[in-house]
């Protein structure tokens, strides 16, 4: 996306455990994504001989409430819904920057992901979470 992007983490009690930074109890989960968007800045800045921050700060994280059906599904598909619903593809694999040529690494078949996707958020789904 122009302006963001997705991660879909698959979360479990460790992500939730706090760890003592410089005498601070932080959130693991949120302090390894700091790192990982740290350490991607530090690496563009040093290849386009830049500084700065590339990210606002503050990143939120959006839980897709309402949807009942399968919840890491219904992310995945949410994600790969996301550039159409933003009118930037016609269709999910013209996003050139999605997993969606990766679905054969996920099992998934690519002649039902359409219907699948569709079925798991439906277009009243869809109006609620964009």
């Amino acid at each position: 996306m122009p302006n963001h992007f997705h991660f879909l983490i698959n979360a479990d009690t460790r992500t939730v455990q706090k760890k003592l930074i410089s005498g601070n109890p932080k959130n693991v989960l949120s302090e390894s994504i700091k790192t990982l968007l740290s350490s991607y800045s530090q690496a563009i800045n040093r290849q386009n001989k830049s500084v700065g921050s590339l990210f606002q700060q503050n990143t939120k994280a959006k839980c897709l409430l309402g949807i009942e059906k399968d919840y890491d599904m219904a992310c995945f598909n949410y994600i790969h819904q996301n550039p159409v619903k933003a009118r930037l593809v016609k269709k999910m694999e013209d996003w050139p920057y999605s997993s969606f040529s990766d679905l054969q690494l996920l099992d998934l078949n690519e002649e039902t992901f359409y219907n699948d996707s569709y079925m798991i958020i439906n277009n009243d789904d869809l109006e609620n979470i964009f």
